[in-house]
């Protein structure tokens, strides 16, 4: 009788056991990514062959386009670097550092729009980032007419206003459309390959611009500043009409597609319910704050001030090479950013495949440790402009990494929108950092600028190293059901807006 009630007990403890895991299952997804977090009592099992369909319809729309708009953006901005080149300080009247004071200007409203704009874009839809498109456009065509620092400071704020929202903007739009694993390749290809090559056209528009005839009295770098502006704004109008809008809405797809694209996001909480999509503001906020994405915040602020400053220093480096005219420096800017734009495209291909993010910022980044130890190391110009290339090929890809990398692992819709802002918001304060320790008080060596270089590009190898440690820990931690207390007492409601600390959400690797 004994042997028959432990036996009893023994199948009830296990009837118990088995009914708490698919309890946990039912609500989260498993550390594979396999199956959803969050599972929703409407999950819908769907034709891996439609899905592949409508993934590849949404890549061709939507890939290429935010990548064309995040170009035209980073032209745009980095276009003060080539006019500067051509006598823009000289003939706006700047002297000391107002120079650098522009730049910052520019920064500081480029950090604050952000999260305020991706709120606004939430609400209103994708044909608000065609408006921010042509707003950056218009403001470039007038940086053509400015004669003072009072027309170079206020084209810099505006500039700053309308930039600010497009990078969140897209990443948001990105998180809408695709799953938590398919999300590093394309934000890696579009925000990888827009900085690089953008440098590469950067430069061979600024040459072409200004080898161009003058129109009227439109001469020298505000040729670069109104052509550019004329492109970017006709892209803008453009875009309110190519650029679709969230999967709910868009008209790009039939009401089968339809269903399947909102089935597979709801099927691992990507999209949520309709209450979890209209959360306040200041509890998502928090939740948007974690170990995780604060240092990926933090890696992504390090990436700016190298990727800023080697856009200072290299023409500096490239005028040591020989004796080039503004037209020949441009062009010969452009080689590090295509061998960059090649290396990015590259690991985020093999990061989606292998899924796995911070291996590959712990193999890409010693290649600029290297570069800026060169450019600290030596002066000879030769082994400089070497440097260059193994800067931008070791950090372009890293600020895509750990964008993608922090939404991967915010499960709540709001909290992400906000985060998908607060990445490049906050992490652009990097870029004001840079700005400061390459003036020309440190020329031509900018030892300064290059030994903050080696110490931010040593830290993101280690928050790389940290966070492969701290999500692999943290999901081992949930597989022997140590974080199960936290659902206790809770409705099902509080459950779900738990996010990232339900016990059965696992981090992406």
């Amino acid at each position: 009788m004994a042997d028959y009630y432990a036996d009893d007990k023994h199948d009830h403890e296990t009837a118990a056991q088995k009914a708490k895991m698919e309890h946990l299952e039912a609500a989260a997804g498993r550390i594979n990514d396999k199956e959803p977090f969050n599972r929703p009592a409407h999950y819908v099992d769907i034709d891996p062959v439609a899905e592949a369909k409508l993934r590849r319809k949404i890549d061709l729309r939507l890939v290429p386009f935010a990548t064309l708009l995040y170009l035209l953006n980073y032209i745009d901005r980095t276009a003060i670097g080539n006019a500067r080149v051509a006598g823009f300080e000289r003939d706006t009247g700047l002297s000391g550092n107002q120079f650098y004071y522009s730049l910052t200007i520019f920064y500081i409203f480029y950090i604050l729009v952000e999260v305020p704009s991706n709120i606004l874009f939430k609400r209103l839809g994708s044909w608000y980032l065609g408006c921010l498109v042509i707003g950056f456009g218009v403001v470039s065509i007038a940086t053509a007419f400015i004669h003072n620092l009072a027309g170079v400071i206020v084209t810099r704020i505006f500039l700053g206003c309308f930039e600010g929202g497009l990078l969140p903007g897209v990443a948001y739009l990105f998180s809408r459309y695709y799953r938590r694993q398919e999300l590093i390749a394309r934000i890696g290809f579009f925000l990888a390959l827009s900085p690089s090559l953008s440098g590469a056209f950067g430069g061979l528009l600024a040459s072409g611009f200004l080898a161009s005839s003058d129109v009227g009295s439109v001469r020298s770098w505000r040729k670069i500043f109104l052509w550019e502006g004329v492109i970017t704004t006709a892209v803008g109008l453009a875009a309110l009409w190519i650029l679709p809008n969230f999967p709910d809405r868009t008209k790009m797809f039939n009401e089968e597609e339809r269903r399947i694209a909102l089935a597979r996001l709801r099927n691992e909480n990507e999209q949520g319910t309709e209450e979890s999509e209209d959360q306040p503001f200041w509890p998502s906020f928090k939740r948007a704050f974690t170990v995780h994405s604060t240092l990926c915040i933090i890696g992504y602020s390090c990436i700016n001030v190298s990727v800023a400053g080697l856009s200072t220093f290299m023409p500096t480096v490239i005028r040591t090479l020989g004796r080039y005219g503004t037209i020949e420096i441009q062009l010969r800017t452009v080689p590090p950013f295509v061998v960059a734009a090649v290396w990015s495209v590259v690991i985020s291909y093999i990061s989606w495949k292998v899924q796995k993010r911070g291996i590959w910022i712990m193999i890409s980044v010693p290649m600029a440790i290297l570069g800026y130890a060169l450019f600290l190391g030596t002066t000879n110009p030769h082994a400089r402009y070497a440097g260059c290339f193994l800067c931008f090929t070791g950090v372009v890809p890293l600020g895509p990494f750990f964008l993608s990398w922090g939404l991967n692992n915010c499960p709540l819709p709001t909290s992400r929108a906000i985060l998908s802002a607060l990445i490049p918001g906050l992490g652009t304060i990097g870029s004001v950092v840079s700005t400061w320790t390459y003036t020309t008080q440190f020329a031509p060596n900018y030892i300064p600028g290059n030994a903050i270089n080696v110490a931010t590009t040593t830290i993101v190898f280690f928050i790389g190293a940290f966070l492969t440690w701290y999500v692999r820990w943290e999901n081992r931690r949930r597989e022997a059901g140590k974080l199960d207390y936290r659902l206790e007492g809770l409705t099902e409601r509080e459950a779900e807006l738990l996010g990232h600390k339900h016990p059965a959400f696992r981090y992406v690797d």
